[in-house]
């Protein structure tokens, strides 16, 4: 019956569906803040946003980059760490898509996340290619987002207490993860 209603002219289908991947780079970035930006205010009944739709109107978020509690990824404001980065600061169109695939699993697929890095950035534009090689081309992600244990949000299991681990959504050099990436590849040689 939507079909028929649709070719009949009586139902807009974009008044009951909205795509994310023809949404403005905010309106899309939002479809994903409203569960991956940390804890906020509830302004509206819980499920009544529609993608597309400015999610303040419905959800008041803490995005306040200045706010100290937003300096460790463990705020799980992972649109706000990624909102500081140079790659989504100086890449206009960036949004949570450009990295992600929402409709499959991808989770742990460093190869796959690095190749979508090298879509704007060149192998040879890391520091380390020219000592290192094809051998780092497949972990940006492992240095440049490293993942960190969350102590805020422990779950306790009948093995103890669980730390998840939360891949940091700011872009940039981290020394420490850079290190740790050499060391995995001068003992895997």
């Amino acid at each position: 019956w939507i079909r028929r209603w649709l070719q009949q002219g009586l139902m807009d289908e974009g008044h009951y569906i909205s795509n994310p991947s023809k949404l403005s780079q905010v309106r899309s970035n939002e479809v994903c803040a409203q569960c991956h930006s940390g804890v906020g205010r509830q302004l509206q009944p819980a499920f009544s946003y529609r993608p597309g739709e400015p999610l303040d109107e419905y959800l008041q978020l803490d995005m306040d980059s200045e706010n100290s509690n937003h300096d460790d990824p463990h705020a799980a404001n992972q649109l706000l760490r990624l909102m500081k980065s140079r790659c989504f600061v100086e890449g206009e169109a960036m949004t949570c898509a450009t990295c992600h695939d929402p409709h499959r699993v991808e989770r742990g697929n460093m190869a796959l996340f690095s190749s979508r890095c090298a879509k704007c950035h060149e192998h040879d534009a890391c520091k380390l290619h020219d000592e290192h090689g094809s051998k780092l081309e497949t972990r940006c992600i492992q240095c440049h987002m490293p993942s960190k244990r969350d102590a805020m949000g422990g779950m306790e299991t009948t093995d103890g207490i669980l730390l998840p681990l939360l891949r940091d959504h700011y872009i940039k050099g981290w020394p420490d993860a850079t290190q740790a990436v050499l060391k995995e590849m001068l003992e895997s040689d």
